[in-house]
């Protein structure tokens, strides 16, 4: 019974939470936290860091005390072979061990680089993706309004002309016109729903789950100078961060393979007998352990480490390069698409059709225009709500994009 209560006390709680979030409205911040949260992406991401943290901490560490049992038989003067207890340990020095750990702590930099540049593309996918829902909702109400305007004009011209107040061809065009809009709705359900499914993707939703949002598409963007966007780039781009740990990481071990020419230091503790019951001799040894004939293997693998930085720091610089393009690009794209967004606005070409709309309409109530002009006006107010909502959708799609160029949020 008490795992019956148990499953069924689950079974409820799981309900509340599907309520509750089909009842609530999902905010941008939302939405990236539980994307954050639920991809494996991130969670791969985090998990690189945590390695590369523990290879940070090894990399430091001297190389095993190692110990070694044995029983010989036969002759004991063999060359020190012949004791039963060897404790053996071998210490690397700093010159060695020092740059293996600045190397391995760049490494982790650079990891940890990798982590961010996953976060800031999850965090351009989900914006994008929850923008392009927004948009999809605002065509999907337009059209759906734009439907109903045309059905009652269609109504209106078919009582006209069974009244003999106008020719069939406006019966015929109103009909025309209200297919055109009904294939119109269907683009635009068709289009939210493929959205709203990459969003939910994104956020690790069923393809059935409610879900709606509670953002609007805004023409309000800050938007950084051109230096001031390259400066923040350079700063703290992820790729940039990788490319630099990377050239440090390489002048580190540049260092570490310099220093294998030093001498290892040797400790030993030695007794005879393995059994401590019985009387053995014991030693202690320290001694060094140092190159003598390496055949030229330490030059080389020196001259291959300096010739990997040097090839690093040319990676760098047309890293460097690259992402000060893709700034340029990106910020005069973001001007370019606020300018359009700006052009809907005020006394402009939005604010123009709608006049033209209302016109047409009371034209048409008193007799002054005909039909067919409401329904041209009707077409054109429809189609400039359009490019309104693109506009507004397109300028947060480019900041998203800035954002991503720069390497975080906008100042």
């Amino acid at each position: 019974m008490k795992v019956v209560a148990v499953l069924l006390t689950l079974a409820i709680q799981a309900a509340l939470m599907e309520i509750s979030w089909a009842q609530s409205s999902l905010t941008l911040s939302e939405a990236l936290r539980r994307a954050e949260a639920n991809l494996p992406l991130p969670q791969a991401a985090r998990a690189k860091v945590l390695e590369a943290t523990a290879r940070t901490r090894l990399a430091g560490k001297q190389n095993n005390t190692n110990l070694a049992l044995a029983r010989p038989y036969g002759s004991s003067q063999t060359g020190g072979f012949g004791e039963d207890i060897i404790i053996s340990q071998t210490f690397e020095p700093g010159g060695v061990l020092r740059p293996r750990k600045q190397a391995a702590e760049q490494q982790q930099k650079a990891t940890e680089a990798d982590q961010v540049a996953t976060l800031l593309d999850l965090r351009r996918d989900v914006t994008s993706a929850y923008i392009e829902c927004l948009r999809a909702d605002a065509e999907l109400a337009q059209a759906k309004s734009s439907l109903e305007a045309i059905q009652r004009f269609a109504e209106a011209a078919s009582a006209q002309f069974t009244a003999g107040d106008v020719p069939r061809s406006n019966v015929v065009r109103s009909q025309i016109e209200n297919a055109r809009f009904r294939q119109t709705l269907t683009q635009a359900t068709t289009d939210r729903d493929n959205r709203y499914s990459t969003l939910k993707s994104l956020l690790g939703l069923p393809s059935d789950a409610p879900l709606v949002l509670a953002g609007a598409l805004t023409a309000k963007t800050n938007l950084p100078n051109l230096a001031t966007a390259q400066s923040l780039a350079l700063s703290r781009r992820p790729d940039i961060l990788v490319a630099r740990a990377q050239v440090l990481a390489s002048s580190a071990g540049i260092a570490e393979a310099k220093g294998q020419r030093l001498p290892n230091v040797v400790l030993e503790g030695r007794r005879y007998n393995l059994n401590p019951a019985q009387v053995g001799d014991a030693s202690i040894r320290i001694g060094i352990n140092l190159p003598l004939f390496d055949n030229g293997r330490i030059r080389a693998e020196v001259r291959a480490t300096e010739a990997a930085k040097q090839e690093l720091q040319l990676q760098l610089k047309e890293t460097e390069r690259l992402a000060l393009l893709e700034v340029e690009i990106a910020l005069r794209e973001c001007q370019q698409a606020l300018q359009i967004a700006a052009s809907f606005e005020g006394e402009s070409r939005l604010t123009k059709t709608k006049e033209l709309l209302e016109m047409a309409q009371i034209g048409y109530e008193k007799g002054a225009s005909g039909y067919l002009e409401v329904i041209d006006a009707q077409r054109t107010f429809a189609s400039e709500q359009v490019e309104y909502l693109r506009a507004l959708a397109a300028l947060q799609l480019a900041s998203a994009q800035l954002e991503r160029t720069i390497g975080g949020s906008l100042p």
